[in-house]
């Protein structure tokens, strides 16, 4: 006969506690990877954003489509609808990390105009100073940049960014207001990725910051075509997003 060798009850213990250190080092390193990988995704939806945002440029004038408040009331002439005909792959425009409910589908039929305002219209919100707005009239109203090209510095100029969860049936940031609604975080979601946010600039490069380094008031302003990179008359904006 042959003698049976068993693991003893502290041997096992032993190898349990071994895996359960294992797991308690790995699962941090995991959930990371999975964090990242949520982050590229939404980064290369921007991306395809920034792509069909310059087909439509390119067609048009060197202008950016219309958004719900640029006093044009059909949403089939606002950019989130406007900007799926200027691409070959469907845009995504919800964030994996966005955890609202409701989004609308901007490539299908839209619900009648009375009910938009109860959806998620996007994860991301174009800046409002690029927009194409017209008056009661229909008659176009001269925006910080009526062309695209008319921006002085687009690498350092924010076209899109992304908004707040929170937020149901709107399509824009207004930059002009963040002096005096105390900054950006009321529109913005400022660190849906570990602090940081994905941004579309005039030139079509997307870039994940902190929000201070777009806007930080009295010293940067990465927002307003006119005057980016710099605020008033501070000197000196640091080196361009990568």
């Amino acid at each position: 006969m042959y003698d049976r060798k068993a693991f003893t009850l502290i041997e096992v213990l032993v190898v349990v506690a071994v895996i359960a250190l294992l797991v308690a080092i790995l699962l941090p390193s995991l959930a990371a990877a999975r964090a990242q990988g949520r982050a590229v995704l939404c980064m290369n939806n921007v991306k395809q954003i920034g792509l069909a945002a310059r087909m439509y440029a390119m067609e048009f004038r060197d202008t950016f489509p219309s958004s719900a408040h640029g006093g044009v009331p059909e949403p089939k002439t606002w950019w989130l609808h406007v900007l799926t005909r200027c691409s070959k792959s469907p845009l995504l425009f919800q964030c994996p990390d966005d955890e609202a409910d409701s989004f609308l589908d901007w490539s299908k039929s839209l619900p009648p105009s009375s009910e938009l305002s109860k959806y998620r219209w996007a994860s991301y919100a174009v800046n409002y100073l690029f927009v194409r707005q017209v008056d009661d009239d229909s008659k176009p109203i001269n925006a910080y940049s009526a062309k695209v090209s008319r921006v002085r510095r687009p690498g350092y100029v924010v076209l899109a960014g992304e908004s707040q969860d929170s937020l149901l049936g709107v399509d824009h940031i207004h930059p002009e207001r963040f002096e005096w609604t105390g900054g950006p975080e009321g529109q913005i979601d400022t660190k849906r990725h570990r602090g940081k946010a994905h941004y579309l600039f005039a030139d079509t490069h997307v870039a994940g910051l902190r929000i201070e380094e777009t806007w930080k008031e009295g010293e940067r302003n990465w927002w307003d075509p006119e005057h980016a990179p710099t605020w008033h008359t501070v000197a000196g904006p640091p080196p361009p997003p990568q």
